[in-house]
């Protein structure tokens, strides 16, 4: 389960992230591609969902 206090300095504000425990793996990228991208370090969220599909495939990425 990702961390708040560890999360990632450059994701987007707001409800989703990812935090320092990452494995860098592409699956939220693969799931999610309009919410994860590549970030300094590891994948990060580049936006916040910005729709109920797009939420529903960042909670899938998630739960991967």
């Amino acid at each position: 389960m990702a961390n708040v206090e560890l999360a990632d300095p450059a994701n987007a504000p707001g409800d989703f992230f990812v935090d320092r425990n990452c494995i860098t793996c592409p699956t939220c990228r693969q799931v999610a591609p309009t919410v994860f991208g590549d970030g300094p370090r590891r994948p990060v969220v580049v936006r916040q969902p910005a729709s109920s599909a797009e939420e529903l495939q960042a909670l899938m990425a998630l739960a991967s």
